[in-house]
């Protein structure tokens, strides 16, 4: 979408244990809210103009959140789980700019 829109960038890979965050969640808004925050802060640095756009996305089937399957038949065992069930998919985008958020918003 940002290239779509003529918006110059760079990729780069937060430093964020993700694992540590799922384990401190309570709410799966709240974990994709702090995913998102901190994948933002991680990239952003302190004497950066800088803006750097962090985001995540938390899937819940019945109380259960799921990661990114690790392979196709992780995929398929994932469908199979989820089928007839009502699936809840909470997205998250933090923007931050001298390694401070400056705003998010998850829904």
């Amino acid at each position: 979408m940002l290239a779509a829109a003529g918006v110059d960038f760079k990729v780069a890979s937060p430093d964020v244990d993700e694992a540590a965050l799922k384990a401190q969640a309570l709410l799966t808004d709240d974990l994709a809210h702090d995913l998102a925050k901190a994948k933002a802060r991680s990239v952003s640095a302190a004497d950066s103009a800088d803006w750097v756009i962090g985001s995540d996305s938390v899937v819940t089937v019945q109380g259960q959140s799921f990661d990114k399957p690790a392979d196709r038949d992780q995929a398929a065992e994932h469908l199979r789980l989820f089928s007839g069930k009502t699936i809840q998919l909470t997205s998250a985008v933090a923007l931050a700019r001298g390694n401070a958020i400056d705003w998010s918003h998850a829904d």
